[in-house]
This record gives structure tokens, C-alpha cells and sequence, in this order.
């Protein structure tokens, strides 16, 4: 089967460019200011492309087109599309499986996070529209509404003895955008736009095995890619996007390769396996009919690892056996509205990302990322938790402290717990003994839950490899060192986002935030692909070309789809650029 686009996987960020690539008019990404700035560019430098695309326009204006017949009109030519997800035939499934499994109620981003590539306010008017706006949560201390004019006072008083950071104060009318939308409100407005841009049956369970590339194969003049599936299917296609996170497996620090050791696989699990928020059944039958003191060890600093504290504190809420020690590697429990620090996501983001897109280095890039993201981090609502938590004796947090597996420690079957449990101060090469007395850590636990996170890293993509050995890429850190158009290379249309494009997406790659940035680096390089692949046959309709690929590739059953590239609107040139330090406006001031 041919497709002129295949996507990997059907998360949020793969629903961000599948909805993009069908959308004429995208205006979600830039504010009015920053629209108003790059249109003032794009008159200046003219794109050929673009002027190829005009003279080959239809008789049709597409700017004249309603609304109605741009977005899903079955007459009008789209790219022809698959993704291929491992979990489901339904988009979001992964995704939506774990936040049940969490029983998380709120998304940690903001309401201008989302996958709609039309309305930036999209999701904040779904809400009112449906009479949902009881599922907005504030998030405090962001805009500044708690402050009484006293306080405000005080502060401006306290500038002269000490400097205020300019890039934490938020204008008040922004306030409105600073709410956390419900779980079931994002899944409901994500399922809105599915329908919109008719892509409901664009999803095929299928786990990805490899993917080759011939840049110049026999049946046509452009390279096309092989994707090979557990379904015994072979698809072709031009372009791949990977949106399948880091896949890797989880991290577990000090534990070499994380898997359940000794006589019991459940005794030690990642929060994100399959039932990784479960306790055995045997320990759970033990909880609740004994009064025999269950110590449960989560490792974890981040947001996860306190929504599993809670889950399981509310779980067994009425045992009063039953305690949790939660494992911190730093030296306090971190309190952020976000994961990432906050001018990386308020409006005033643009200055802190200009200077990332206009690093010298991918190196310095790197360290860019890792002090936005500085760690785990909890929101301040689960941080209250956890504290009442620890005062009612049913939590204990242990910080600067890691856990170490080795030979000595054992798996006792009859007792049904770990033994012999060591640790090693994180400020500190000692490991246990008096330091563990002392910091009451305990000697045996029940159960071990990871929470810590998945480490990207390209060399570990299993279905990558065999395009890594035919097209070399380089990696830092694990991360795929891209295009600007976050392409593998100029010759190979192999797209990422998500997390593996850290490297030019910034900190909030890897969450809502960096799902849509990336759909529209992406949406802008496939349509230049597209056109350039239909200059190819210029005589030849787009699908005329469709039906001599699947008569000389795989002689399949025939896919409605066209690669004809004309109802798409916009130059293909770099946006992204305008943010730039090198030039206007930044450097003289108007920014």
C-alpha cells in the first residue's frame, strides 16, 4: 500500500500534525504580534516555491473556499495518510490509559496547550461552548490575581533593595489562559477535532518493525520509504513521521536492566508497565485482611510518583498498616506549576526561546534543556498532598537518598518482601549503615515502584537501526541531532516530534507545548516535499501517479488519496527563523 505521509504512533503529538496537515489556514501557533512580524518578513522575501505553487494554482481560488469545504470535504485533495500505533486502532489510547490508571483528573499544562492547529483559544471556547467551564482549575501564583494591592506595594518598596525578576511578572488580562483544563475535557475536545478534520479512520493497530529508505528506486524517481509491520503488511511511503516518544525503556537509576528479579515479577515494577499502579494480588489479600505492617517503596521526584502516592494512600485509606517511603534524589521535594520553569511557558517564552533557536551549539542547546527542566518536579496542589500526607504518618520522604540493588539483596518468598535494601546518600559516596538508621530508611519493603522517567535515545529505536547503518545521524545525549526542519537529513523526509526533538523544539518538546510547534515545522517541510514530488510528473495527476506506484510496488488494493499540494496555503520557509536573535526585532529592542 502507498501513502504519501505514515505516522508513527497516535499520541497527542501525532494527532498535532495529522489535524495540521489538513488544515488550510493555521493560526495557532503565533500571537497576533508575531503573526503581524512574520507576514511583514515574508513580504520582503518572497518564496519561489510559493510562486511555483500560485502559477499552478486551480481555476479555484482556495482562499475563497468556505470554512465548510476547506476541513474535511472528501472533493478536496489531501495527502494520503497512516498511523500506525502499537496499543490501539484508536488515537490517544496510550494516553488515555495511563491517566485512567493514574485516576488524574487535570492535565499539568495550560488551556492554550493543545493539538488544534486553528484556534490557539480553541480549547477555552469548547469549554464554554459546552457549559464546561466548572472543569477549568486555576492555576495560582502564575498571573498575579492573588496579590492585594498591600502586598503589591510591599513589593514595589522591596525593588530598590532588591532586583525583581521581569520575566515572572505576567500581564493580569492574560489570566484567563492560565487554567488546567479536566482530563475528560482535553480527551472530549481532542475527539472534536478528530472529527473535524475526518481522521477517525486513519489508525491501524500495528507494531512497527523496521523502515528503509531508497533514495532512487526502481518504480519511481524519488525515494520512498518501507515500513515493515508485525501485521506481515509492507507500506510505502514518502515521508515518516515518529511520534512515538522516547521509546526506550524506563530508567531506573542504580538497577541494571530494570526487570522483576527473584521468584516474584511482581514484586518490582515501572509505573508505566502494565499494571504498574497495581500491588500483587497476594500483597493486596494481605493488606486488607492483616494487621502486619506493609512498607511499600516508591523512587521518584517528579509529578508521577506523587499522583501514585495518593492513588495508592486513597486506595488502602482505611488500613493503617500501610505506609509509603517515596525516594527523592535531590535534596527537597521541587514545587513547579509546570515541568519546566515558568518563562519557558508563559507569553513571555519568546525571549528565552530566541535565544535557544539562536545557540551557537547543540551542546549548549542541551544544557539549555536540562536547566529548564531541572529534575522532577510536583505541582503545588500534589505538594500539599504529599505534606499532609507525611504529617498523618502514612508517608515518609526521604530526600537526597537512592536506592541500590546488589548480590546481597534478596527476594525472601515465605516472608513475601525484599531484604537486605541498600542505600547511598545522593551528596554523598557512603552507602548505608548508620546514615540509613539515622534518615529511618527502611531495611525490607513489600514492593518497589519506579516512577522515574524514560530516557530518550535514537541508538535504542529498534526500528530505526537499519536506517541509522544506510544513513548515518548524529545523536547527543540520546537526542537526534536534526534539521531545522526537524527532518533526519535534507535527503531522507523522516520527521520527528515529541521528545526526540528536543534539540530544536526546546524544553517543552516532550508535553502539549512542543506537539503543536512541531506539526508546524513538520506540516511546512512536508508540503515543500509534497510539491517537489509532484514536479516530478507535472503531466501526470497526483493520482494517476498513486495508481502506477501500487501497480509496480505491491500491487495492493487501490488508496483514495492525492499528493496534489495546491489547497495548501503558506510559504515554506522557516518561521521559526523570525525568532532569530541575529536580526529584528530583538537586538534594537522591540521585542
Amino acid at each position: 500500500m502507498f501513502y504519501d505521509i505514515a505516522i508513527i504512533g497516535a499520541g497527542p503529538s501525532a494527532l498535532a500534525v495529522a489535524a495540521r496537515l489538513h488544515e488550510s489556514t493555521p493560526s495557532a501557533l503565533f500571537t497576533n504580534d508575531e503573526h503581524a512580524r512574520y507576514w511583514k518578513k515574508y513580504k520582503q522575501q518572497r518564496n519561489r516555491l510559493e510562486s511555483e505553487r500560485k502559477r499552478r494554482k486551480s481555476s479555484v481560488d482556495s482562499v475563497n473556499i468556505s470554512q465548510a469545504e476547506n476541513i474535511g470535504d472528501p472533493g478536496l485533495d489531501r495527502p494520503s495518510m497512516i498511523v500506525l500505533d502499537a496499543h490501539s486502532d484508536q488515537w490517544l489510547s496510550a494516553w488515555k490509559k495511563r491517566f485512567r490508571d493514574l485516576k488524574i483528573s487535570h492535565l499539568r499544562s495550560p488551556l492554550f496547550f493543545h493539538p488544534d492547529p486553528r484556534d490557539r483559544d480553541g480549547l477555552l471556547a469548547f469549554a464554554h461552548e459546552h457549559n464546561r467551564t466548572d472543569e477549568l482549575h486555576e492555576i495560582p501564583n502564575v498571573a498575579g490575581k492573588e496579590l492585594s494591592k498591600h502586598e503589591k506595594k510591599k513589593q514595589h518598596s522591596r525593588k530598590r533593595n532588591r532586583p525583581v525578576v521581569r520575566h515572572l511578572k505576567i500581564d493580569g488580562r492574560d489570566r484567563m489562559d492560565y487554567f488546567n483544563p479536566s482530563s475528560q475535557l482535553f480527551e472530549d475536545y481532542c475527539e472534536y477535532i478528530i472529527d473535524r478534520y475526518k481522521l477517525r479512520n486513519l489508525v491501524h493497530r500495528a507494531q512497527v518493525l523496521d523502515i528503509t529508505y531508497d533514495t532512487e528506486t526502481q518504480n519511481t524517481r524519488h525515494g520512498l520509504f518501507t515500513v515493515k509491520t508485525s501485521t506481515s503488511s509492507t507500506i510505502l511511503s514518502r515521508i515518516v513521521v515518529v511520534a512515538t516518544g522516547p521509546s526506550t525503556v524506563p530508567a531506573a537509576p542504580g538497577i541494571p536492566p530494570f526487570e522483576a528479579r527473584g521468584q516474584s515479577p511482581c514484586s518490582m515494577t515501572h509505573v508505566f508497565q502494565p499494571n504498574g499502579t497495581h500491588l500483587p494480588p497476594a500483597l493486596h489479600h494481605k493488606i486488607m485482611t492483616t494487621s502486619y505492617p506493609i512498607k511499600i517503596l516508591i523512587v521518584g521526584g517528579g509529578l508521577t510518583s506523587a499522583q501514585v502516592v495518593h492513588l495508592l494512600l486513597h486506595r488502602y485509606r482505611k488500613q493503617q498498616n500501610f505506609k509509603i517511603h517515596l525516594l527523592l534524589r535531590h535534596s527537597r521535594l521541587k514545587v513547579k506549576p509546570f515541568d519546566i520553569d515558568l518563562p519557558w511557558v508563559s507569553k513571555t517564552r519568546n525571549y528565552f526561546m530566541a535565544s535557544f533557536y539562536s545557540a551557537e551549539s547543540d551542546e549548549e542547546r542541551l544544557s539549555m534543556l536540562a536547566q529548564a527542566r531541572n529534575g522532577g518536579s510536583v505541582t503545588p496542589q500534589f505538594a500539599k498532598l504529599l505534606q499532609n500526607y507525611e504529617a498523618e504518618g502514612r508517608l515518609k520522604i526521604h530526600t537526597d537518598t537512592e536506592i541500590e540493588l546488589d548480590r546481597n539483596t534478596t527476594w525472601d518468598s515465605d516472608q513475601q518482601e525484599w531484604r537486605n535494601l541498600r542505600f547511598k546518600n545522593s551528596n554523598e559516596a557512603s552507602g548505608c549503615g548508620a546514615d540509613v538508621i539515622r534518615r529511618d530508611l527502611p531495611g525490607t519493603a513489600h514492593h518497589i515502584i519506579f516512577c522515574t522517567s524514560s530516557t530518550p535515545s535514537l541508538p535504542h529505536i529498534s526500528f530505526l537501526r537499519n536506517l541509522q547503518e544506510t544513513h548515518p545521524l548524529r545523536a547527543l545525549s540520546g537526542l537526534p541531532i536534526l534539521t531545522e526542519d526537524l527532518a533526519w537529513s535534507d535527503g531522507v523526509p523522516c520527521f520527528f516530534t515529541g521528545v526526540l526533538a528536543a534539540l530544536r523544539l526546546g524544553p517543552g518538546a516532550a508535553n502539549l507545548m512542543g506537539a503543536r510547534i512541531g506539526a508546524e515545522r513538520i506540516a511546512w517541510a512536508v508540503e515543500a516535499s509534497l510539491v517537489k514530488a509532484a514536479n516530478i510528473h507535472p503531466c501526470k495527476s497526483s493520482a494517476e501517479e498513486h495508481q502506477e506506484h501500487n501497480d509496480r510496488a505491491i500491487a495492493d488494493k487501490e488508496r483514495e488519496g492525492s499528493a496534489d499540494s495546491s489547497d495548501f496555503t503558506g510559504s515554506f520557509t522557516n518561521q521559526f527563523a523570525v525568532l532569530s536573535l541575529d536580526g529584528d526585532p530583538i537586538r534594537r529592542g522591540r521585542f
